[in-house]
């Protein structure tokens, strides 16, 4: 899926955030991306050797939950977030939405009882 390369990340800060300063501090401070160029994390014309070295930075990241959280809640249309990028987010809000669909009010899914099926 994504290439195999080693990247390391140095201490010496270059942008020491990624994505909204909404962020709260402290989720930021814990990101293995803090002191990554953010331009690495928004390839321009699906570069995909970045694409790949912003994965494997993800891959490491202790807050990469939170940061997949944030951008499906936020709906972030660009850039890679939480290890995934937005053909991969976007798919996941179509599962999402596609499971809500077979929901029933109630919460339970099919038809509901005495429904005729």
């Amino acid at each position: 899926m994504c290439c195999k390369e080693t990247v390391t990340v140095t201490n010496t800060p270059q942008l020491v955030s990624v994505g909204p300063t909404a962020l709260p501090a402290a989720w930021q401070d814990s990101a293995a991306c803090r002191n990554v160029d953010t331009e690495l994390f928004f390839p321009i014309g699906r570069a995909a050797a970045e694409g790949c070295q912003a994965k494997a930075i993800c891959a490491g990241c202790p807050v990469r939950q939170p940061c997949l959280t944030y951008a499906l809640a936020t709906h972030q249309a660009y850039g890679i977030w939480g290890g995934y990028d937005e053909d991969e987010r976007r798919e996941m809000h179509s599962r999402r939405r596609t499971a809500a669909a077979g929901r029933r009010v109630d919460g339970r899914s099919g038809p509901p009882p005495g429904a005729p099926g």
